[in-house]
């Protein structure tokens, strides 16, 4: 058996925390979700968008990474950390690679300039467990 198992790391006190995810069903619609919480965990707020016609993970997951930023606009922060699991808009957005979702990573840099962020990749612990 493989077990998932993901531990909510703190930011540094006065940090937000924003966590993003997507999820998308082929040739149909994709999800770009963010959820906002304090360096205590508590809830701040969230946003989660439908979008049509866009089902590639990596688009959607750039698309929650910028609704991150609409997300704190309007919680009215100003330190705050991005968190995404999917490497390659992390890299595309901290290397400035123009990949095939360019105009949201460009989008996602000219409304972050204000404020201090910080985007990191979310590790995710793979457990195995042998059974006998």
């Amino acid at each position: 058996f493989k077990y998932t198992m993901e531990v909510w790391l703190r930011p540094n006190r006065d940090i937000a925390k924003i966590n993003v995810d997507a999820g998308c069903r082929k040739e149909s619609r994709g999800t770009a979700i963010a959820v906002c919480r304090d360096n205590t965990g508590k809830f701040l707020g969230s946003s989660a968008l439908v979008v049509r016609g866009v089902d590639d993970p990596a688009t959607l997951e750039a698309i929650a990474c910028r609704e991150a930023i609409s997300l704190a606009e309007d919680l009215h922060l100003q330190r705050f950390i991005i968190s995404s699991d999917c490497k390659q808009v992390v890299e595309d957005i901290t290397k400035g690679i123009n990949g095939l979702h360019r105009a949201i990573i460009n989008e996602i840099k000219s409304r972050s300039a204000p404020f201090l962020v910080t985007l990191f990749l979310k590790v995710v612990v793979l457990l195995s467990k042998l059974t006998g």
